[in-house]
């Protein structure tokens, strides 16, 4: 319903995103994370799905940088914190 009236509402996007990326669809969950971004490029959330995904394709580089930019942004929220832990087991 949110995006019937308003296509672009970034946090209708990053939840659509994960349930997709829960699912293993990654291909439809980073379009929804992107989609998300375009409106709100200062969004944690879906840098932090593009992180995950990158992490399950075994695309490190990639997902360095989105994890990156979740701390960048997030700082030491839990999500900030959670991005940390992950960077420093990725390969």
């Amino acid at each position: 319903k949110a995006l019937q009236q308003r296509p672009g509402f970034p946090p209708a996007h990053y939840r659509i995103g994960e349930i997709f990326r829960e699912r293993g669809d990654f291909v439809e969950a980073r379009e929804r994370y992107e989609r998300a971004l375009e409106s709100a490029p200062q969004y944690a959330l879906p840098h932090f799905g593009l992180g995950l995904i990158s992490l399950e394709e075994g695309k490190y580089d990639e997902a360095r940088l989105s994890l990156r930019k979740v701390v960048e942004l997030a700082g030491d929220t839990e999500i900030g914190e959670e991005a940390r832990r992950i960077l420093r087991t990725i390969p």
